[in-house]
């Protein structure tokens, strides 16, 4: 074996994570001796980092967590160990002195596992990773949820770095130099030699440190310093004021304001939470068979009354009396309810009512609130028990037991209840369970419809325990602390915000507060104790600002940190003065709007932030949600499972109807700490209530077996009719992107026209089955007012009859009525108005089903061929005599383009990024195999060019999202700049695109595809131009396939449409890419290969 290969041999055992001692000794004597030796290392691991930084991101976004290292082949590279990197790193300068200039030596290491950073060196950002050398002018930069920890070599010196930060290593002839140009950073400083201190530099301020432990953030146009032991000086940078901060002391350096040393605010008081994670145990969750089965009825006849305590509630009172109604029709006997002391008979009440030690840890309530719903249902010789923590929790055993008996209340209208009929009722089960979720609440924008209506409602969500173990209170409320000291606020014009006007003037104005101000944050926590004491049954007390999104802007504000910083570090002072004087109470908010990011200091434990949808910050929605649960240990979440301004009750409808997604979302919500969902919905049972039904437990407990609970639904619902329903509601399963279309509702037509002609014999399931004929008559009406050329005149008589059945068929709550009633209806109130529409009479079975066979008549399938599938390996095509133009487009949402890299040769494109809802514009580029090669933020309203450096040639995808803030795109002629169509892909084009090609195969002999507008934006109209250049189509449709004939000798060319939009756009016999010239299209492979295209070299 050569010194070389002997070399290379010890290298490979090396980065294969090789621990035995003795070659690693050997290895390190080579790189020490050798110059040959030092430089294949240094080869081997320059190989390491170039590799793992184009495999790092695939992994992990492969693996949810760190799997265990597989073991390699030896030239593939390993992480490398920081001690031996360090021994050879001396070697490998001096033995490549002279052919390159040496690197600055280290003078840090990572030493813990990073998260979501990066290193960059001469503007190149690779991942970071623990072991890594750290050198001067190195920057490491972390994402939303990153964090980063280095030490610098030979001492204890320690970097923190927290999210969100980029720092910079600085040097300075021996001296420790750091940069934080934004973010924070936690710095144990060993003691620095005489004459050398370290030193922190901000956009603001240079802080100089001996040796201390320190905390240094910036955010809102500040830079802040926390000392915990020692002294730092703190200089600010426009005009060098200076201030010494001690230990419990910081600063704040800002533009305006006071440079003043002040006592660190108290950190949130260590305490349990007043709810965390629920506790689901074995205790606490449980549902197994009873060793005595307990006989209820027979024959008519009541076996046991049902007991109450002679103290019972009227609640407790109420649902006795329900459940007696409910036993009664089930069986056909009459159960009396009566007071008893619980030794025999069906026993309802609460544990402190009916005591029993035995069930003390299955309906403990932990922390003031988890377990305020807990129920046990036990089965004794002579006594069935339901008993519940508190009167809700009765409740929900009481229901939970008629729900095992077979019971089940799927929507609120009466035909939706379902009772089995048994005339002999037994029982011998023992079930424990409280909720996953303390706070439940699926609520609708506008009610349910009536008086009626609610009432219903309020009965299915009883007997669904639908419920809240404690009462959100977060909406905007804040300004009322001005109401309520207007005297001191006429008097004190400073405890109004400095708002800044249109012309650039400041002014102090509400109804924003001046939190800055001593005063006023007293004010805020003496309303918030008051609340209380007039209030004493209240769980929150809502400290949520108006709902505007000025902030004060006066020096003081700014110097307290971000909008989030100031209004929930507000909500902190509140919280630890409500422990003291109203033990068991909390603060509300929203994390929405100005105050939509998680401050930089954690919140206090009875806090509780409910997370808006709607706001603009820093952050994506999802790394928001990501890293609050960070900051606050008592999290909500303000979910829109149906909003009718943007669905207008159509199919497919809520979300929520993905059972796959909504259990998800439910599992995330838990995970994250969640401990309330408000879900805005709409009272719209037509098209939402499966999924209303399902979510409802999934927010009870998120690891139901949702394939069991849809198909109970249906067989509950329908009988013998199960199985059609079942495929009725799986066409239009939003997770499975249907193709909307007269095809697919033909289709769904007559999966109920089956499910209603096997069901004859059940009046019952008849009903069920007419709401939902009734509501497919909507679906009707509007498909033919927004789909179908009309004049004006019979349009208006369309919307008159959509009025119409919405107006007959409100009591049902199939759709959101009253939404309907204010905005299509406009306005009018019946009783007080007549319309047209306003016919009362409600549709009999007959009217209903000749209605819906008008629609089965209307809606007709259509001959659609097989789904054809294309190889993903695309290639350039050299396309004869087409000139090349330049692809430009513009969009509002994400989009994909494929690139590609002939020779090697940088990606270049151009691009240009708005400021909608924050302007968050980012963008990944990936090889092949998923590998990242570049990502990064862009700059808002400006114009960036592109050049991103490539491995090697290949097909390259730039995925870019732009959060809705509007974004265009070019790219050069002659570069490939390929769009994929695809199935779960709606492009959101803001104008009319260019002419877009495509390529048709040979042997294709007609193009078939898809296609519906995007809500919101332009589109529609559009033609399928040929081969030739001849128009072969004009197509308007909205929802609907198109077929479009290929005539002999137009397949196997390109072909193009004209003036698209491209909305939901899906290919079903073709390549799904369309490019704006040929030159930038790429066509799969195996096409090019088989129809004898010549492939781009």
């Amino acid at each position: 074996m050569t010194p070389d290969e002997r070399a290379w041999e010890l290298i490979a055992r090396y980065l294969d994570g090789d621990a035995d001692p003795a070659p690693a000794a050997e290895l390190d004597r080579l790189v020490r001796e050798d110059p040959a030796a030092a430089r294949l290392f240094a080869e081997a691991t320059r190989q390491e980092d170039a590799l793992r930084f184009l495999h790092a991101d695939a992994a992990a976004a492969r693996a949810p967590r760190a799997p265990a290292r597989p073991r390699r082949p030896r030239w593939l590279p390993a992480a490398v160990a920081a001690g031996l990197l360090t021994v050879c790193a001396a070697a490998y300068v001096a033995a490549t002195r002279p052919r390159a200039p040496a690197e600055p030596s280290p003078v840090a290491r990572v030493v813990a596992t990073p998260r979501e950073a990066t290193i960059s060196r001469d503007g190149a950002p690779v991942p970071l990773e623990a072991g890594r050398a750290v050198r001067p002018g190195d920057t490491i930069e972390t994402g939303p949820g990153g964090a980063a920890t280095i030490q610098y070599l030979g001492e204890t010196t320690r970097l923190e770095i927290g999210p969100a930060t980029g720092v910079s290593l600085q040097d300075a002839s021996g001296a420790k130099r750091v940069r934080l140009d934004r973010g924070r950073v936690s710095a144990a400083v060993a003691r620095q030699p005489a004459g050398l201190p370290m030193r922190f530099r901000t956009p603001h301020a240079e802080a100089e440190v001996l040796g201390t432990s320190l905390r240094l953030a910036v955010a809102g146009g500040a830079t802040r310093l926390e000392v915990d032991a020692g002294r730092v000086r703190l200089a600010r940078l426009s005009d060098g004021a200076r201030v010494d901060v001690a230990g419990g002391q910081c600063a704040v350096a800002a533009p305006g304001a006071a440079l003043a040393v002040s006592p660190m605010a108290a950190a949130p008081t260590p305490a349990a939470p007043t709810r965390g994670v629920v506790r689901i145990t074995a205790a606490t969750r449980n549902n197994t068979r009873s060793p005595v089965t307990i006989r209820l009825a027979d024959g008519g006849k009541a076996l046991l009354p049902i007991i109450i305590s002679a103290k019972a509630s009227d609640a407790v009172r109420a649902v006795a009396a329900d459940v007696a109604d409910i036993l009664a029709r089930i069986s056909g006997a009459p159960f009396p309810v009566r007071t008893g002391d619980g030794a025999d008979g069906i026993v309802l009440g609460t544990l402190a009512e009916f005591p029993d030690a035995g069930l003390a840890e299955a309906l403990a309530i932990i922390d003031t609130f988890d377990g305020r719903e807990a129920f046990a249902i036990r089965t004794d010789a002579r006594r069935l028990r339901l008993i519940g923590a508190t009167d809700l929790g009765a409740s929900h055993a009481a229901y939970r037991f008629l729900e095992e008996l077979g019971a089940r209340w799927l929507f609120p209208a009466k035909e939706w209840e379902v009772l089995p009929r048994l005339a002999a009722l037994s029982f011998g089960r023992d079930i424990t369970d409280r909720p996953s979720i303390l706070s439940r609440s699926i609520w609708f924008e506008a009610g349910s419809g009536g008086e009626a209506q609610n009432a219903e409602y309020a009965a299915w969500k009883r007997r669904n325990r639908q419920a809240e173990s404690f009462s959100v209170n977060a909406g905007h409320n804040l300004d009322a602390v001005i109401r309520r000291n207007q005297a001191a606020f006429d008097a004190h014009p400073q405890y109004y915000a400095l708002v800044r006007q249109a012309d650039g003037t400041m002014k102090r104005q509400g109804p924003q507060l001046e939190l800055a101000d001593p005063a006023v944050r007293k004010m805020v926590t003496d309303y918030a104790v008051d609340f209380f004491r007039e209030n004493p049954r209240s769980d929150m007390v809502s400290l949520e600002p108006a709902d505007t999104v000025t902030h004060s802007e006066s020096p003081e504000s700014l110097a307290m940190g971000s909008v989030s910083d100031r209004v929930f570090g507000m909500a902190n002072e509140a919280a630890r003065a409500l422990r003291k004087a109203c033990p068991g109470k909390m603060v509300g908010l929203y994390s929405y709007n100005a105050h939509w990011d998680p401050p930089a200091a954690p919140l206090e434990p009875n806090v509780h932030v409910l997370l808006a949808g709607l706001g603009q910050g820093r952050y994506t929605p999802a790394e928001r949600e990501a890293i609050w649960p960070q900051r606050c240990r008592n999290l909500g979440f303000y979910e829109y499972y149906s909003v009718w301004l943007w669905s207008h009750d159509r199919l497919p409808g809520s979300w929520t109807n993905d059972l796959r997604a909504s259990q998800a979302r439910a599992r995330e919500i838990v995970a994250r700490g969640g401990t309330s969902v408000s879900a805005e919905s709409t009272s719209s049972w037509g098209p939402n209530g499966r999924g209303y039904y399902i979510a409802n437990r999934l927010l009870w407990d998120p690891d139901i077996d949702v394939d069991a609970a849809a198909r109970d639904f249906c067989d509950k619902a329908f009988g013998a009719g199960a199985p059609a329903m079942m495929r009725y509601y799986d066409r239009l399963d939003p997770g499975k992107k249907p193709f909307l279309s007269k095809h697919l509702l033909a289709l769904a037509f007559r999966d109920v026209d089956e499910a209603s002609r096997k069901t004859a014999d059940r009046p019952d399931v008849q009903a069920r089955l007419d709401h939902i004929k009734q509501y497919l008559r909507y679906v009707h009406l509007d498909w033919m007012r927004n789909r179908e050329p009309a004049t004006e005149p019979q349009k208006q008589a369309l919307s008159t009859a959509i009025l119409t059945c919405l107006y007959r068929t409100r009591r049902a709550a199939l759709t959101s009525w009253e939404m309907i009633r204010q905005n299509w209806g406009g306005n009018k109130y019946p009783g007080k108005d007549r319309e047209p529409w306003m016919v009362d009479t409600p549709y009999s079975h007959e009217e209903t089903e000749r209605d819906f066979q008008e629609g089965i008549a209307y809606f007709q399938p259509r001959q659609i061929g097989e789904a054809v599938s294309f190889s993903t390996d695309l290639v350039p095509v050299q396309w004869p005599d087409r000139p090349a133009v330049k692809s430009e487009q513009a969009y509002q949402g994400g989009a994909k383009y494929l690139l590609y890299s002939l020779r090697g040769e940088p990606l270049e494109f151009t691009t240009w990024a708005g400021n909608a809802w924050g302007g968050i514009n980012r963008f990944t580029i990936t090889d092949a195999a998923g590998n990242v090669i570049a990502r990064g933020q862009l700059p808002n309203d400006k114009t960036t060019s592109h050049a991103h450096k490539v491995p090697g040639p290949g097909l390259y995808t730039l995925d870019y999202n732009d959060n809705g803030s509007y974004w265009s795109i070019a790219v050069d002629p002659g570069r490939a700049a390929t769009i994929p169509l695809g199935q779960t892909q709606d492009y959101r084009n803001t104008k009319v695109m260019q002419d877009m090609y495509f390529y048709v195969p040979k042997g294709t002999r007609r193009i078939e595809y898809y296609y519906t507008k995007t809500a919101f934006h332009p589109g529609g109209p559009h033609q399928v131009i040929d081969a030739s250049g001849r128009v072969a189509q004009a197509v308007d449709v909205n929802g609907d396939w198109v077929s479009v004939p290929v005539p002999p000798g137009m397949d196997g060319r390109l072909w193009r449409f004209r003036e698209p939009v491209l909305g939901l756009f899906w290919f079903n016999n073709v390549p799904n890419y369309i490019a704006a010239s040929p030159d930038a299209l790429l066509v799969p492979r195996d096409v090019a290969s088989r129809d004898g295209l010549q492939i781009r070299r």
